[in-house]
């Protein structure tokens, strides 16, 4: 017995048949994992680009970061006026500067859209697929199209990319939450009701914005409150500074008469 037990010993640790098993416990957790994760950035990765394509991405927090990255890759002062504050005070995501050349390219939003995935880990396990399906968001759940993230283009969209082409491109613009994001590549751009109305504007959420650097608003009615409707009819107003030159399908288009004031 000893002796088999020191001939046991000494057999070659590199042997195939002593090390698969070890090296296969070893690397089938990290392989699992990363296919999990794969998984995941596949299919909120389409998502993402889908929902803004259909024109479904929002001013917070798509518009905010991607008017950053665009003003960083453009070389210029990085002053956020979709958020009254500048991009590091903001939050310091250094990151952005990795991400700016590819605005060079174009398609800034949808270039970087995985950055802007901050869900949880993807549980795929028997309970999480159910609750998925039952109250999820995901392309298998039972409401998915009814969701946040359908795949169905808006009913007015063909409205919206009129409207993203009348405006020119470096006019300083105002647009309400759920269509900004397809205007932050300039200078100035606001979610409507700022500059004119404070709404999360500021270090303080309650500064505003220079109402003089806005010549056009583009606004989707339907998803404005009473406050923001208001204030749209008093700048539409004779006297309000504001001519109306598309309107159908719930999209308002108006652009800033000639030496015209900002209300206040």
């Amino acid at each position: 017995m000893p002796t088999v037990a020191v001939a046991t010993a000494s057999e070659p640790a590199g042997s195939g048949e002593r090390a698969g098993p070890v090296e296969a416990a070893g690397l089938g957790p990290p392989a699992v994992v990363a296919g999990l994760v794969a998984l995941y950035v596949a299919v909120f990765g389409h998502l993402t680009w889908r929902q803004h394509a259909n024109w479904r991405s929002l001013g917070f927090d798509t518009g905010i970061y991607d008017q950053g990255m665009w003003l960083l890759s453009q070389g210029r002062d990085p002053f956020l006026t979709m958020r009254g504050m500048d991009y590091w005070g903001h939050h310091v995501a250094l990151i952005g500067y990795l991400f700016a050349p590819i605005y060079w390219l174009g398609d800034g939003v949808q270039a970087v859209t995985l950055k802007l995935l901050r869900a949880a880990a993807v549980w795929l396990v028997a309970c999480a697929a159910a609750g998925s399906y039952l109250w999820g968001i995901g392309p298998l759940s039972r409401d998915f199209d009814s969701g946040v993230w359908s795949e169905r283009p808006r009913p007015n969209v063909a409205e919206l990319e009129r409207a993203l082409a009348t405006v020119p491109p470096q006019a300083g613009v105002a647009a309400s939450w759920n269509v900004v994001t397809r205007f932050t590549h300039r200078p100035v751009v606001y979610e409507y009701p700022n500059p004119w109305l404070s709404s999360n504007y500021g270090p303080t959420g309650s500064e505003v914005g220079d109402p003089t650097t806005v010549d056009w608003v583009v606004v989707e009615r339907g998803g404005l409150g009473p406050r923001d409707l208001d204030l749209l009819a008093r700048l539409l107003a004779p006297g309000g500074g504001f001519t109306v030159v598309q309107d159908g399908s719930g999209v308002t288009v108006a652009r800033r008469l000639t030496g015209s004031l900002a209300l206040p």
